[in-house]
This record gives structure tokens, sequence and C-alpha cells, in this order.
């Protein structure tokens, strides 16, 4: 009598079935419905106020409102031109800063302490000084964004640059390989998890920094319309555009996620990791 032993494709040994796939979605999708459901429960019975909290079914008639409208878009593309510019600047300043600084160890060492320093400044606290520069203006909230974001950008960077391999660096000392094929080709690569993670963190904290600034000043965009909605008592639409610049927040976190997961699927770090 002989055994047969079943052969298992290689391709398909680490593959996850579409119902594995499928199973956190469908939990967190129960888990939203849910909530929405126990806060229509708690409006109807009168535990949430309602001269401060409206239905579920007003704040989703007043998003589909919004959406239809061409202000909502002349506001989002207002705030997102400031969330994009500001973060392109930090990333621009930040990872050539975070080179520079990991590339010697007596700079890193004599600025490491700044940089935390500077990293805990919240920067809201830096509100009267941009105002007092730049008005309610666009370069306000990119000089706010730059601010909050740069020293997330700088430490990653520095970071990735001091955990590169020691012995991929002796063996490019050894065969005297030029530095700039040095940074290129191993610290580059070494630093890009810790780069794309920097930067994933500081595309959610920029769009925070963004409708915040909007929502204190007044500057033109989506934050400014909550707060005008809530000053006039239009509650539905109020919490209407909270709920739309939370779904803008959550898709931009779910595409930095997905670009950073494509980008780093092939990288060492990555292939360890499933090892």
């Amino acid at each position: 009598m002989t055994l047969e032993v079943a052969r298992i494709d290689p391709a398909q040994e680490g593959a996850p079935s579409w119902g594995a796939r499928l199973k956190w979605p469908l939990i967190q999708t129960g888990v939203l419905l849910g909530l929405l459901l126990g806060w229509q429960v708690l409006w109807q019975s009168g535990v949430l106020d309602h001269r401060h909290f409206p239905s579920v079914m007003e704040t989703i008639r007043a998003t589909f409102t919004l959406l239809g409208g061409a202000q909502l878009w002349h506001d989002l593309a207002s705030t997102l031109g400031a969330w994009g510019l500001g973060l392109l600047l930090a990333v621009a300043i930040g990872v050539p800063v975070g080179f520079g600084l990991a590339s010697s160890d007596l700079a890193y060492r004599s600025c490491r302490l700044i940089i935390d320093f500077c990293r805990s400044i919240p920067p809201v606290t830096l509100l009267p000084v941009a105002l007092l520069l730049y008005g309610t203006t666009l370069d306000m909230k990119v000089v706010l964004i730059l601010f909050g974001c740069v020293w997330v950008i700088i430490l990653q960077t520095m970071y990735g640059v001091r955990h590169t391999d020691p012995v991929a660096l002796e063996t490019a000392r050894a065969y005297r390989v030029r530095r700039r094929d040095v940074a290129l080709r191993i610290l580059l690569p070494s630093a890009a998890p810790y780069i794309s993670t920097g930067l994933r963190i500081s595309a959610v904290t920029a769009l925070l920094i963004a409708i915040g600034a909007e929502i204190i000043t007044s500057a033109d965009g989506i934050g400014r319309e909550i707060l005008l909605a809530g000053n006039v008592g239009a509650l539905s639409r109020m919490y209407g555009l909270i709920l739309i610049a939370s779904v803008v927040g959550l898709l931009i976190n779910l595409g930095f996620t997905g670009v950073e997961r494509a980008a780093m699927r092939s990288h060492p770090s990555r292939r360890r990791g499933q090892a």
C-alpha cells in the first residue's frame, strides 16, 4: 500500500484565499454600521441632545447634498492644494537634510536634540506668527504643514540611513565605490521603508493641520465651512462636512499604504518578513 503525498504549489502556498482577504474588511464594515446604528438609536431615544446632534439619516442626506454642489469641491481643492504643496516641501527638505545629518556621526548626535525639540512643538502654536506674516492665505497653511511634517521626514530618513547594513558599507569602501553610487544604491534602498512610513504618517498629519488651521483662522477650505455651518446651527451640514473630511483622510491613508506596499514588495525587509 503506497501513500500519496499531496503536492502544494509554492506559488499558492502563501497566497491567502478570497475569504481571508475579505474577512477583516467585512468585520470593519460591520463595526462601522454598528456605530451608525448605535448613533441612530441614541438619537431616537433622546440620549443624544437633538440641539447638538442630528440623526444619521439627516447627516447622510446632507452629505449627499454637499457632494452634489460645486462649493464642496472648491473647498476640497483649496484644502488639498495646501496639503499637497506642504507635504511636497516637507519631503523635498526633509529627505536631503536627513541624509546629510545621518551621514556624519557628529552632525547626527549634535542635531538630534534640537530636532526632537522642534518636533514636539504643536504647529497650532505657530498660528499667530503665520497669520502675522502671511494672513489667511495658502502660504500660511503651507508653512504650518511644512513645520508639522518636516521633522518626521528628517527623523525617519536619519533612522533609515543609520540602520544601513555596515557590511554593505564596508564592502563599498573596500571597492572604492563613489559616494553618489553608495547613496543611490545602498543608503537610499536601506532608508526607503523608513521614509515611506514617515511619508504616510505625514500625509495624514498634513491634512489635519490644514483643516485645523482653516477652522481656527477661517482660511479658505473645508475647515472654514465646518466652522460656518456650526456657527449658523446647520448641524447636519456640519457633521456631513466632518464625515467627508474623515473619508478624505481615510482615502489618503489607504492610498499611501497601498503605494508603500507595492513599492516595498521586493524590498529585502519585506522578504524577510514573509520568510
